[in-house]
């Protein structure tokens, strides 16, 4: 049997492929586990999982799309027609999530600096209108810079990714609209984090040997647990920014280069959820179970009862 050889190309269709499949796997076990777990049924889980949702779709995007053109070699989804529209999808999914984040950060600012306003403003209702309005800041201005002002973002088959399209517009709408708005919000969103981040690190330990009821001090707990995943997720996507617009600039050879762009564009959405994943013990219950579960079922123990799972009830989280 002769040997499978595949072009550079089909290789970065492959890397695609795994990438964006682990970002939908996990942005969406995220999005479900969310929506049923009572831990998280409070403004930062409801945040969390807009943002878990910005992050499922960008990866769908490149797992349908992206993918299979790079790996077949579709010559029709490489136009500039039709890629316009994915490269327009992409960056609605991008600015969602990245607004979801910047109100994830606030919810952590008020919780840890403003606490006896919290309830005021995070509501079930105001958190609703926050992620509304995220959908909204990506997809609105969208529609004029990408398509009535006609700065499409197209395939490129000489990076394997994205870039903008040539004319006069594409200019200012390219550096300022997307980079520098980005770049903006990204560094907002870092800057907030990192203050809430540090507060809790000096006085976190004290304020927490202070209250003496339990329930208080799970709650207090998990606000400063929350702070530690939304840090950590600011600064992932901080160091895509720099792979992307930095780092890239540096080399020459194209692999490399779309390792440092696409590549990386698409494992910060999957590292993201990840690090939701990680950061929360429901979450990471759920994954053990699940694989205990389909281990149960795979193995020849010939056990055929059904397994008790016992959910932990969590006081005091819920808004």
């Amino acid at each position: 049997m002769l040997p499978i050889v595949l072009e550079p190309s089909q290789i970065a269709g492959f890397f695609v492929f795994i990438a964006s499949l682990s970002g939908i796997l996990a942005n969406g076990a995220v999005v479900w586990w969310v929506t049923k777990l009572p831990l998280m049924q409070n403004s930062f889980g409801r945040l969390a999982r807009n943002q878990a949702l910005a992050g499922f779709c960008h990866g769908c995007g490149f797992l349908f799309y992206f993918s299979p053109m790079l790996m077949m070699k579709l010559t029709l989804l490489k136009s500039a027609e039709v890629s316009a529209y994915f490269g327009h999808f992409q960056l609605i999914c991008y600015d969602a999530c990245n607004a979801s984040h910047f109100f994830i950060s606030l919810n952590r600012v008020t919780a840890i600096f403003f606490p006896l306003h919290y309830d005021y403003f995070f509501t079930r209702r105001n958190v609703l209108f926050l992620n509304i309005l995220a959908w909204l800041y990506a997809f609105l201005p969208s529609i004029w810079a990408y398509r009535i002002a006609d700065c499409r973002l197209i395939y490129s088959n000489e990076s394997w990714g994205y870039v903008f399209a040539g004319g006069e517009i594409c200019g200012p709408i390219g550096w300022w609209y997307d980079v520098y708005k980005t770049v903006a919000t990204i560094a907002l969103i870092v800057l907030l984090d990192l203050t809430t981040f540090v507060k809790c690190r000096i006085h976190g330990s004290q304020l927490i040997d202070r209250i003496s009821d339990a329930q208080t001090r799970a709650r207090k707990k998990n606000e400063i647990h929350f702070v530690t995943q939304a840090y950590l997720q600011g600064s992932i996507f901080l160091l895509e920014l720099a792979t992307y617009f930095i780092f890239s600039q540096w080399v020459e050879e194209k692999m490399l280069k779309f390792l440092l762009t696409t590549l990386a564009w698409i494992l910060v959405h999957a590292i993201d959820g990840m690090v939701a994943i990680a950061f929360n013990r429901e979450f990471a219950r759920k994954c053990r179970e699940s694989g205990t579960s389909i281990g149960k079922r795979g193995g020849t123990l010939g056990r055929t009862g059904k397994r008790k799972i016992r959910t932990p009830q969590v006081d005091g989280t819920s808004r």
